[in-house]
């Protein structure tokens, strides 16, 4: 960030942490002081995985108010809005006359609208001095909303690119003896979810269904790794459309195993037909790990990460005959599945913590030079929005 002096210090305040922000933390904490703070009560194990950490991380000490006070920062940082701990920080920033940046991976495709909502909505996000969003869905839905494109910025939704492509160039007998230690065929499509309804699981088993009564019998697998409280349903629906020998329920897949779950197959899938899959980082993640990868429309990473032809293809999650269809395609090698798994490493190198950190700063810079103290509207529809969420 060469072009920025950075003397600023920003709290980044989340309610929900997961292994994937450490490489976020770690290359954002590298170009400036960064305090972290988790609201959800889960720093014993979120940070456990950095091998060093460079930034400051804090658990919530009495209330949010105070620990805000305690860390004093220049900028306020928080995930959307959907936590009683990021309304309550927000809140404390306006008080305060502290810039306050949002991160959001929101769309509006799909999305029914409400006028009370869109209303109060509208002016929840004017109260923000900067956006930085996931991807293009995002910054539309951001500008739907009366935000100007000066202050959104991009790159939300990474991974630790490093991590996923630790199997790339792992031998033939190393990919072999982790296929039999996890039991998996030897040609599979891969797809990493959790079990549940926006997921669409469901419909990826019915257009594979498809896709065996006119393939070749066991020229190719699916594998669905992940677990939840659909798990039942799936396997009813497995033995219903005859699958068993060709579906493979692997349950969860550790976060160090997952680069070799990748590495063996042949490529990803993900099948929401759901809006409310704001991104979908499994396809980052596959991405990373050099496969072609089909991705549903409704997935918020599509327009994104995915040229059609090139790494992938995106699809409608209700058309399962063409789902099908790029499923017979795989079999007959009818494309170059190589090539796209070189095109999807290629592509996802410009979606990394490195550019996470550098747009994290510059957003955070814009909120710094260009703020302007929230309007009555903007507190007025904080306060109603966290007043309504408690109810």
């Amino acid at each position: 960030m060469n072009e920025i002096s950075n003397n600023l210090k920003a709290c980044w305040l989340l309610a929900d942490i997961g292994p994937y922000h450490v490489a976020r933390f770690e290359a954002t904490a590298e170009l400036g002081d960064l305090v972290v703070v988790d609201a959800g009560m889960n720093i014993s194990t979120a940070y456990e995985s950095a091998a060093t950490k460079s930034y400051t991380a804090v658990p919530v000490e009495g209330t949010v108010a105070k620990t805000l006070d305690a860390i004093a920062p220049d900028v306020l940082v928080v995930m959307g809005w959907g936590y009683h701990s990021v309304r309550e920080a927000a809140l404390w920033a306006l008080k305060n006359k502290i810039p306050v940046v949002t991160m959001s991976d929101s769309q509006l495709e799909g999305q029914p609208r409400s006028l009370l909502r869109d209303f109060l909505k509208r002016g929840l996000i004017g109260s923000y001095d900067a956006v930085l969003c996931a991807g293009t869905r995002a910054q539309r839905y951001m500008e739907y909303f009366g935000k100007s494109p000066e202050c959104l910025f991009s790159g939300m939704d990474v991974v630790d690119n490093s991590h996923f492509a630790g199997a790339l160039d792992a031998a033939v007998a190393e990919r072999l003896a982790f296929s039999q230690q996890h039991q998996l065929p030897q040609r599979y499509i891969l797809s990493v979810n959790r079990f549940v309804a926006q997921k669409n699981l469901s419909g990826l088993l019915r257009a594979f269904a498809h896709y065996v009564a006119q393939g070749q019998a066991g020229a190719l697998n699916l594998v669905i790794a992940g677990d939840g409280l659909l798990r039942n349903e799936l396997i009813d629906l497995i033995d219903e459309l005859g699958l068993q020998e060709v579906v493979f329920l692997i349950g969860k897949v550790a976060y160090a195993d997952l680069p070799m779950l990748y590495a063996c197959a042949e490529v990803f899938v993900i099948t929401s037909n759901s809006h409310a899959e704001t991104w979908g980082l499994t396809v980052n993640e596959a991405m990373a790990a050099g496969l072609p990868v089909f991705v549903s429309s409704s997935c918020g990473c599509c327009e994104d990460l995915v040229e059609d032809g090139i790494n992938g293809w995106v699809f409608n999650a209700n058309e399962v005959e063409a789902l099908a269809a790029h499923f017979i395609a795989i079999e007959r090698r009818g494309y170059d599945l190589q090539a796209m798994g070189r095109a999807s490493s290629r592509i996802i190198q410009c979606w990394s913590p490195a550019l996470f950190a550098r747009n994290f700063w510059r957003t955070v810079h814009y909120a710094s030079a260009n703020y302007r103290l929230a309007s009555r509207r903007g507190r007025l529809s904080l306060k109603l929005i966290d007043l309504l969420s408690k109810r």
